[in-house]
């Protein structure tokens, strides 16, 4: 980012309006942003000063390119912050004739030049529920470690309370080496440790297909896993039963249940993942595992439902065709090509799907099936749809969805 760019002028624009803005000294009305120059010294902004310059400041930087990968929102509120107190500083020492002798531009252009830095790497850890393993496992950029073993070694670095309420036979530590500011290393840790948990839930869900989906998650986002509820009838009986959505049963990657996530592609996923550039075919695989794992724990039924179609559309349709006319035929001919009769109840099935889906999306409930069938289905359809085209990627070297297409058409 350098202050030759087209955006530079803005950038001193915008500061020059907040400078105009910055109100002090006694702030007898409530204003939108305040802060102090010192204990006796208040300054803020007045709504334009704030809904405007302020806003419009915030997001030009933000959109800046290179600065939101490396840089969270408070981040670049902090640095608004340090340069409001630089102009405040300035207007009390300045007239209004002075006011024309600062030069906005340059002092945009050393703002800018600290935003601009090249951060340093940080290795950040998060606490994961429901994932526990006996050695470490590395998936893309992420790599998930034992809790005891992690435990140890970083005792004398960070606080006992990190581990807190964290169990080795429930819970494991994931970590990533990020070049960031270091708020937004933390917010990139997590949101690549959900994207490749999303890939143990798909691969969970293929391990035990008709038992409740594992859940797993970043600590802090699990829902309390026990809880009850109870129905009382007209006699006074009092009826408990579990109001739990998650399976309490966490994901024990061990020697048994890795060798088995391996026979379902554990190890390809791994291999798609830790490239640097993918196919097009692996991206939009990638993504339908992402919609299928989200789908896996999300409590509602409904949302599960759109979810798990969108994973399965995203695979098989293409956007300007009939999700109709395309999604049965293709789901139906990749699960079975052989067995006729078969293929036509997977054809069915998809068909089903898709007429509900209109429904739900327009009126958010089905029109003749129940929801809870319908999630059942197209959660079979969608899992099995997913490791059908990534075993296709891996044995017939599939690249593009062009590739699917034609496959279908041939065994059609």
């Amino acid at each position: 980012m350098s202050m030759k760019d087209e955006n530079s002028q803005k950038i001193a624009t915008l500061i020059s309006g907040l400078f105009d803005h910055i109100l002090i000294g006694d702030l007898l009305r409530d204003l939108p942003y305040k802060s102090l120059l010192s204990v006796r010294e208040p300054f803020g902004l007045d709504e334009q000063g704030y809904y405007k310059w302020y806003a419009d400041l915030f997001s030009s930087v933000l959109n800046r390119p290179g600065v939101g990968e490396k840089w969270s929102e408070d981040g670049i509120r902090n640095k608004i912050q340090e340069l409001l107190a630089q102009l405040a500083t300035a207007k009390t020492q300045s007239t209004q004739s002075a006011r024309f002798s600062i030069d906005f531009s340059e002092i945009a252009e050393s703002w800018i030049t600290n935003i601009d830095v090249q951060f340093g790497e940080n290795v950040c850890y998060v606490p994961v529920i429901g994932l526990a393993l006996v050695e470490p496992l590395s998936m893309g950029a992420v790599t998930f470690w034992p809790l005891e073993a992690k435990k140890r070694e970083l005792k004398d670095k960070i606080r006992p309370e990190f581990f807190d309420r964290l169990h080795p036979n429930m819970c494991c530590v994931a970590s990533s080496t990020i070049k960031a500011e270091p708020q937004k290393s933390v917010e990139v840790l997590n949101e690549r440790v959900d994207n490749v948990l999303n890939s143990l839930r798909y691969i969970s869900s293929l391990i035990w297909q008709d038992e409740p989906a594992m859940q797993m998650y970043i600590a802090g986002r699990d829902p309390n896993r026990i809880a009850s509820a109870v129905a009382i009838n007209l006699n006074g009986t009092v009826s408990t039963y579990n109001n739990s959505f998650v399976n309490p049963l966490p994901f024990v990657l061990n020697s048994m249940n890795l060798q088995i996530a391996k026979s379902w592609g554990l190890e390809h996923l791994q291999s798609i993942l830790s490239k640097r550039v993918h196919s097009p075919l692996e991206d939009i695989l990638l993504t339908a595992i992402r919609w299928f794992g989200d789908a896996c724990q999300d409590p509602s039924t409904l949302y599960s439902f759109i979810k798990y179609y969108i994973s399965l559309e995203v695979l098989l349709k293409k956007k300007e065709e009939s999700a109709m006319h395309t999604i049965p035929v293709r789901v139906s001919t990749l699960l079975e090509q052989f067995d006729l009769a078969k293929r036509k109840r997977f054809n069915a099935s998809a068909k089903t799907i898709v007429r509900e889906r209109n429904s739900i999306f327009h009126s958010g409930k089905p029109e003749k099936e129940s929801l809870d069938y319908l999630v059942w289905v197209v959660h079979r359809l969608a899992r099995n749809t997913i490791h059908e085209l990534r075993y296709k990627i891996l044995s017939e070297g599939f690249e593009t969805q062009e590739d699917v297409i034609d496959w279908v058409k041939r065994h059609g």
